[in-house]
């Protein structure tokens, strides 16, 4: 057999696999993309709140990384102004 056929049995047995999934109505049900349908119960709530978190999670987590930078800068800067001066002495004696 040639690589032709094998292709095309492949694509074959692939079209008829992605057929009997479409005609499954349980498969359907599974999709994220259909979660629409199940507004006002349990499951299309559920459903919502995963996407909220999901898509907040990132923001979040950035948003707290760069609260903790802002945090040690301010109190790093906070220090350095209670700190006393310390004064530079020369290593050059000057007569």
């Amino acid at each position: 057999m040639g690589d032709g056929v094998r292709m095309m049995r492949r694509c074959r047995a692939l079209g008829m696999g992605m057929a009997a999934l479409l005609l499954i109505p349980a498969a359907g049900h599974a999709c994220s993309v259909c979660g629409g349908a199940a507004m006002g119960t349990d499951a299309g709530t559920g459903f919502n709140t995963s996407l909220f978190f999901l898509i907040a999670m990132p923001y979040v987590v950035v948003g707290a990384i760069a609260g903790w930078l802002l945090y040690r800068y301010w109190r790093a800067s906070g220090q350095r102004r209670k700190a006393p001066a310390q004064h530079v002495t020369s290593l050059h004696h000057v007569e």
